[in-house]
């Protein structure tokens, strides 16, 4: 599912799990053993905090006024889930390094990635 997220200047998606899908890691993390990190549901849900952060990213500025993400910063994300946190960083010019244990958030936040950079018109440089 698609969802936009507007952040000041630019207005970005990200994609995550449809409600079925949302449903069925749920279920599936509530019937195994708490240790079970491989059912973890969270990951393919837009988080509210996630675009507090992506928010607060792009308009970090250092002392001067000028931004803190630019061309030749980089960001690493750990525990990505949507990836918008990158997403936001790559779209001001910093380079993304977005990470998740599980697969479905990679292949969402890869599908997302290309979306925002042919609706940009820029390559958004996540991985």
């Amino acid at each position: 599912v698609e969802v936009a997220v507007q952040l000041d200047e630019v207005s970005l998606t990200v994609l995550e799990g449809d409600v079925s899908v949302q449903d069925e890691l749920v279920d599936s993390a509530l019937t195994v053993d708490d240790s079970a990190a491989d059912e973890d549901p969270y990951g393919v849900v837009l988080w509210p905090a996630a675009q507090a952060v992506a928010r607060e990213l792009v308009a970090l500025t250092d002392g001067s006024g000028e931004p803190l993400l630019r061309s030749g910063s980089v960001l690493l994300e750990l525990g990505a889930g949507t990836g918008l946190c990158s997403i936001a960083a790559a779209s001001v010019g910093a380079t993304a390094l977005a990470t998740d244990y599980r697969p479905e958030p990679l292949e969402l936040i890869e599908r997302a990635t290309a979306s925002n950079s042919e609706r940009l018109g820029k390559a958004l440089a996540v991985t």
